[in-house]
């Protein structure tokens, strides 16, 4: 039997930070402490669950900021030399941990990149089930699919603001120079979207399964919830690579496959689109845009189940300066 997560949140921060806050992949820490407190070691808080781990500690007069197998650590003595009181940041997104130090007119900062992560679905699972995050159901089918819709609108923007697009990019370099940029699979991208979207299903009560094995082979995410009246309710998700040869066919045939043997009355097909100054691909017919040969295909077909099909492109491709753009 699989044991229960061991969680612990320091006493100063109980009324002001919860367990949810921690489930998020992208959050900020703020507090005041002093020299005294600095030099007693103890966690601020700590998630140990199966293979995740994710604390915050004072160990030696340092701070210990820690996810996974990536472990950050800021040495505060010389803040505290002259000062009484230090206050801290600590910052973390699915990308990077971050800790902000500051002590009177003396600052000390600390990035730590890390491969993407997200908190555990089984973690978020039993948070729910203890009743550590609130619960929410949909009213009808069309409104669990809305919300869906929304989270997967946010991803271009999610991209832009983080400057996210080199990390969906395998980059080769000689020395300091860069000298091939080549797209990653979809199998390396799929933690990243996870990433992005980790944070609005928590808060939608939507559980995202990845990589969810149907009877027609592995849907990349599954999004189950519950609806009033109807129960339980799922929504298929695939993604595509704007140039695979499968492009036309995973729109066809198979989202269309997943969703009938999942039981799913509504997808979304998410195409990654790397053409840009980096990549040339996919050629297209002239003039005719990738949304355009999408919405094409869906209407040749005359199936309904399209008619229930919505889809989604994400431009993960060299972005336009602004002088460019203007």
């Amino acid at each position: 039997m699989e044991s229960d997560p061991v969680i612990g949140v320091s006493s100063q921060f109980k009324g002001a930070m919860t367990l949810s806050d921690l489930l998020y992949s992208e959050g900020t820490i703020q507090f005041l402490t002093d020299k005294a407190s600095i030099q007693n070691d103890g966690y601020f808080f700590q998630i140990l669950y199966t293979d995740f781990v994710f604390c915050l500690s004072l160990q030696n007069s340092s701070l210990v900021f820690q996810r996974n197998d990536s472990v950050s650590v800021l040495t505060l003595d010389e803040l505290l030399e002259d000062n009484r009181h230090i206050m801290i940041f600590a910052m973390w997104s699915y990308n990077a941990l971050t800790l902000d130090c500051r002590a009177g007119d003396k600052m000390k900062r600390l990035e730590l990149p890390t491969v993407p992560t997200a908190p555990p679905a089984k973690l978020i699972r039993w948070a729910r089930k203890n009743k550590l995050i609130p619960t929410q159901s949909y009213k009808t089918e069309e409104e669990f699919r809305e919300r869906i819709h929304s989270s997967l609108i946010t991803i271009n923007l999610k991209i832009r603001e983080a400057d996210a697009h080199k990390s969906f990019w395998n980059v080769r370099y000689d020395g300091n120079n860069i000298i091939e940029r080549q797209p990653k699979k979809e199998v390396e991208i799929q933690p990243l979207i996870q990433c992005f979207l980790s944070d609005q299903m928590l808060l939608g009560n939507i559980e995202v399964i990845p990589e969810y094995k149907t009877g027609e082979g592995h849907l990349d995410f599954l999004f189950v919830s519950k609806v009033d009246d109807l129960g339980i309710c799922k929504f298929c998700a695939e993604f595509k690579l704007a140039h695979s040869d499968d492009l036309d066919n995973g729109l066809c045939y198979q989202l269309p496959r997943y969703m009938d043997v999942s039981n799913a009355t509504y997808g979304a097909y998410c195409v990654l689109n790397y053409k840009s100054d980096w990549f040339g691909q996919p050629n297209l017919k002239e003039g005719e845009a990738l949304d355009f040969h999408l919405n094409l295909l869906k209407i040749k077909s005359k199936n309904p189940v399209h008619e229930n099909i919505r889809c989604f492109i994400f431009d993960l491709g060299k972005p336009a300066t602004a002088s460019k753009k203007s």
